[in-house]
Order: structure tokens, then C-alpha cells, then sequence
């Protein structure tokens, strides 16, 4: 067996998803190439490409057509492979543009063809019906767009958040993630914190973090600009605590900063809901968070003692013990679930209109 990985090259979530989903494939005795210009393959080409007098007199026609041709040549390379899937995240993985659908399914008649996402759409509360009816304030101007049932199996890492999972039967298997390249180890030389990039509309919650850190006397970094994926991982590496800036629809860096050592230091829990460790998936509601979480709700005064508190009592080997015991399918992934989902989508395809029995990890 074969599968094709889907990604983007940017120095953000997808690559190092990829990367570890080729490791667990491995790990399954499985093969698998990732292909780093994925995305760009599948899409769907521009819905108006003549939509100017300027564009009928320019090379945008031409370059349609050759990005046609370069479609159907990767598409025809990719019908070799026995499964495809495709990293992406929601919103984006269920938008109109991001697949070409009659396209990739007519060339890849038979291949299953699944989504390895952060997070589970049916668990994310209105999403599912802003794709359908639009919604500006989710940045999705105007509906039309694709449910589930756009791929045939989905992978998830989590689907845990406030939302409960439906009990009937889902396409869908947890997974979790393969952050185990190596590169991921404590190295601290000293208590130091980690800011993450700044969101002016959280201006108030990272005041209060600073604010904190400094009664505290403890150095901080604060992310500011661009990284490549290593030289995060070495901030990574040398940080002791990191400080969420927004709320996260999962977070790769929560998971990649607790196998560094890392406490993670969050104003509310609900920042950090796919972390939440619950007993039932199918109960509505908040979680709890592992130990390496500091909640503070966002009080300086309780930050501050808090993080005095950490400073004295952290051992970076504890952390990163605690972050394996509590999350372990965080860091090398679930090989049985992957690999059933795997015969799953291969033995009873979700297409759409499928009536097929579906199973859930």
C-alpha cells in the first residue's frame, strides 16, 4: 500500500503534521511520500478567470490553462497512490477554492481520499452551518461550501471542546500527532517565559502577562516577525514557560513547548479547548487541563504567584513526563486508530451520498 500526504511548504502546522503522519505510516509498515506543493495541485482554479478587460489582454488565461495541465499531469502521478490524504484545517479544507472536487474524484476514482485536521468539524459548535450560510465574522463572507461528507474519512487529532461529539457512528478517527523528529528536548539554561505573537485585540491579557512577569523577575521572550520551523523549535527548546496569546483551535506549540520542558500558562481554560481531558466525548462542556497548565483567570495578582511558585518548584525532565503520561497520543500518535481508519476508508468509503457504516476511534 501507498499513500500520498498533502501539504503546504510554509513554515507552519501542516509540514510537520505531514512529516509525523509519514512517521506513523512507517511505524505501520506502511509506505508514503509527502508532497510539500499539495495544496497548490488540488485547488480549484479561480471562479472568474476572465474577470477583467485587463485579464483578456494579459498571460492569466495562459497561466490558467497551464496550471490546468500541471493539475491533470500531478493528478495522473497521484492515481498510483492507493490512499491520499490531505492536511489541511478547518475552515480552509471545506471552502469552495480549496479543492477541485469533479476534478480530483473523476482522476482518483476508487482512492479514498481523507483529511487529517487539528480538530473535528461537527465538535466546532456553528462552523458547520457558517460553511453552508456564510458568516463574516468567521471570515466566510458568503456560504455554499462543503460539510464532512467533501472527504471520505476524516483523521482528527483532537475532537475534544466545549461541543460534544454525536453519538451516532462519525468518519472519523483519532489520531493524535507525531511531534517525534528529534528535535523537541529541554535545553533551559534559566526560568525563562515565552510570549507568543501579539493579537491587539488581547492587548489586556498580555499586559497582564508582562505585567506578571516582571513582578515575578523572570526574562521573557515575545515572538515577534517570522521563524522557520527549527528556529521555533529552538526558542522551544530554551523556554521553561509559554503563554498562550489567543484562543487556539488546538495549538501545535502547546504540545511541541511540554515535550521542551515547557509549562503553558493560559488566562482561561477555554483558550485552550481541545486540550481538555474528557472521560465522554459525547458530554457537552469543559474539561479538565493536565499539569502542566496554569490557569489564572487572567488575574495579576494570581499570575504572579503562580509563576513564583513554578519558577521554584520546575524541573523540565517532571514537565515533559507529565506531558507523555497525559497526552501521549500528542507526541508519537495512535498507530492501531490510524491504521484503522485507514481500512476503513479503504472497505466502507463516506462519499457523498454514501449510506456506508461508519466507526469512530
Amino acid at each position: 500500500m501507498r499513500v500520498a500526504i498533502l501539504t503546504n511548504n510554509a513554515n507552519s502546522y501542516p509540514r510537520p503534521m505531514g512529516l509525523g503522519l509519514q512517521r506513523m505510516l512507517a511505524k505501520g509498515d506502511i509506505d508514503s511520500d509527502v508532497i510539500t506543493d499539495g495544496w497548490d495541485r488540488i485547488q480549484r482554479p479561480p471562479e472568474n478567470s476572465l474577470s477583467s478587460f485587463k485579464d483578456i489582454i494579459t498571460l492569466k488565461p495562459f497561466r490558467t490553462v497551464i496550471n490546468e495541465r500541471r493539475k491533470a499531469q500531478f493528478l495522473k502521478k497521484l492515481a498510483d497512490y492507493d490512499v491520499i490524504v490531505v492536511v489541511s484545517h478547518m475552515p480552509a479544507a471545506y471552502m469552495r477554492y480549496f479543492l477541485d472536487d469533479e476534478v480530483v474524484r473523476d482522476a482518483l476514482a476508487g482512492r479514498p481520499l481523507l483529511l487529517y485536521d487539528l480538530v473535528y468539524l461537527p465538535t466546532r459548535g456553528g462552523w458547520t452551518e457558517a460553511l453552508q450560510k456564510g458568516d463574516s465574522s468567521l471570515g466566510i463572507p458568503e456560504g455554499g461550501h462543503w460539510g464532512i461528507d467533501r472527504y471520505d474519512w476524516h483523521l482528527c487529532v483532537s475532537v475534544v471542546s466545549e461541543f460534544a461529539l454525536p453519538k451516532e457512528p462519525q468518519p472519523c478517527n483519532i489520531i493524535g500527532l507525531d511531534i517525534d523528529d528529534g528535535t523537541l528536548f529541554p535545553e533551559q539554561d534559566e526560568f525563562r517565559a515565552l510570549i507568543d505573537f501579539e493579537r491587539p485585540e488581547f492587548a489586556v491579557e498580555r499586559r497582564i502577562q508582562i505585567e506578571a512577569l516582571e513582578r515575578a523577575e523572570i526574562p521573557y521572550t515575545e515572538l515577534k516577525g517570522s521563524y522557520t520551523i527549527a528556529e521555533i523549535r529552538a526558542i522551544y527548546r530554551k523556554s521553561a514557560v509559554y503563554f498562550i496569546a489567543f484562543r487556539e483551535s488546538f495549538g501545535l506549540p502547546i504540545c511541541e513547548v511540554q515535550t521542551c520542558g515547557g509549562l503553558i500558562a493560559t488566562p482561561y481554560s477555554n483558550w485552550v479547548p481541545s486540550h481538555w481531558l474528557k472521560e465522554d466525548l459525547h458530554i457537552p462542556g469543559p474539561g479538565r487541563l493536565g499539569a502542566n497548565f496554569l490557569i489564572y483567570d487572567n488575574d495579576v495578582n494570581k499570575l504572579t504567584e503562580m509563576l513564583q511558585k513554578a519558577k521554584a518548584e520546575w524541573n523540565a525532565q517532571i514537565v515533559r513526563q507529565s506531558f507523555f503520561k497525559e497526552y501521549p497520543h500528542y507526541f508519537s500518535g495512535d498507530i492501531e486508530a490510524l491504521k484503522q481508519a485507514i481500512d476503513c476508508a479503504l472497505t466502507q468509503p463516506n462519499r457523498p451520498g454514501s449510506n456506508q457504516a461508519k466507526v469512530i476511534a
